[in-house]
């Protein structure tokens, strides 16, 4: 069960659809299964994953829909010196609403293709290659067809001779095409397909026991693949990810995370810096009980996406701050009995973005009853994430 004050993410004053009032708040109730299986032989690990979930709005009906999951992995290894991954993931989910312009519905279907493979080739040194295709379809009004491939390639070289520190360089490319962007009879996208390209550093330190470092740095550059160009998918900068997670006492840990990255827009069909910092503590207060809060705070950048009324910001920068606080409490009072209560509160101002001013506030909580067979073997990082 959810509250949210704010459900369309609308700025103060503006009307929700179909509303005969001003009010913007609504609740849910959503519920589902998930079947959640990992089978080891010998060195291989094989993982599966269904899980279905319906929402049902007690005011805004036109809310009303249904997600799924569907994912498999194969975490595979021969001898000593080769090991990798596949992985095919479909997922269909609700668009956050505060990522759309208009104040709709928006179901996007998500389907995912990844492969890893490392080699251990001289005893210190190790070299990795992987990539992933995915197929991105996200239907709005106006633009029913409106979706996004990807297909990406990663090359890396570390070196892995000091236990628990590792160090090297990568390089990737990627390529995406933008189609149905058209928008009521308009073309947004003047170049939809893009290209680009990533240099990095990259290293890991967990050699304490008490902390854990992973990170790397390095340089990305987008472009448009035709000579004809609106500026959107066009941007260039120093990219990276830095996570640092700490034990500060028996029962408490701490989180830091920075990252900048260039990522897409779909529902603009364009491109969005975003550089986010974000920090997160866990207390485990006792076996059955822990409590988490975290803070993050989103600084994006989409280039040629204004879009002021007056037109005097229009094809400039739109620049959007974002804040996001949560509380959350785990107690499992059972094996079997989950409950975990939240708070949640986000806010974000726009910079040339008309409408794109909103705050909102969650309250809600989350049940689950379980079933588990078997012990649970140690996590796998199964999904790789797109640059």
């Amino acid at each position: 069960y959810e509250y949210n004050s704010n459900v369309f993410d609308l700025p103060t004053g503006t009307q929700a659809p179909g509303a005969g009032d001003s009010r913007h708040s609504d609740s849910f109730i959503a519920y589902g299964g998930k079947l959640d299986a990992t089978y080891l032989w010998s060195q291989q690990q094989f993982h599966a994953l269904i899980l279905g979930t319906q929402y049902r709005y007690d005011n805004f009906k036109e809310l009303n829909h249904d997600e799924y999951t569907l994912d498999g992995a194969w975490n595979w290894k021969l001898g000593r010196t080769l090991d990798g991954l596949f992985e095919v993931s479909r997922v269909r989910s609700m668009v956050d609403l505060y990522n759309l312009i208009q104040a709709q519905l928006a179901l996007q279907t998500e389907q995912r293709e990844t492969g890893k493979i490392g080699f251990q080739f001289v005893p210190d040194w190790r070299a990795e290659a992987s990539g992933y295709d995915r197929n991105v379809q996200e239907p709005l009004l106006g633009a029913p067809n409106l979706s996004l491939r990807e297909t990406e390639g990663q090359g890396a070289i570390k070196y892995t001779g000091t236990a628990g520190v590792t160090a090297g360089v990568s390089a990737g490319y990627l390529h995406g095409d933008f189609s149905g962007n058209v928008f009521n009879g308009i073309t947004t996208a003047i170049a939809p397909a893009y290209r680009q390209t990533n240099a990095d550093l990259t290293a890991t330190d967990i050699v304490t026991g008490l902390s854990t470092f992973t990170g790397e740095l390095g340089y990305s550059r987008r472009t448009s693949a035709s000579p004809v160009s609106s500026g959107i998918n066009s941007v260039a900068g120093v990219t990276g990810t830095f996570d640092y997670k700490r034990a500060l006492t028996a029962k408490t840990t701490a989180d830091l995370s920075l990252s900048r990255q260039i990522n897409s827009y779909i529902t603009n069909t364009g491109s969005v810096i975003d550089n986010i910092a974000a920090l997160t503590l866990n207390w485990q207060a006792t076996y059955k009980i822990g409590v988490g809060l975290s803070y993050a705070y989103t600084y994006a950048q989409l280039p040629g996406q204004g879009n002021e009324p007056n037109g005097a910001s229009n094809g400039t920068e739109r620049l959007d701050r974002f804040n996001y606080v949560a509380l959350l409490v785990d107690y499992e009072p059972a094996p079997w009995l989950s409950l975990k209560p939240y708070v949640r509160f986000q806010d974000r101002t726009s910079k040339n973005f008309y409408g794109g001013d909103f705050n909102a506030t969650m309250i809600g909580v989350q049940f689950s009853l379980q079933l588990q067979h078997g012990v649970t073997p140690p996590p796998t990082p199964f999904q790789i994430q797109p640059p």
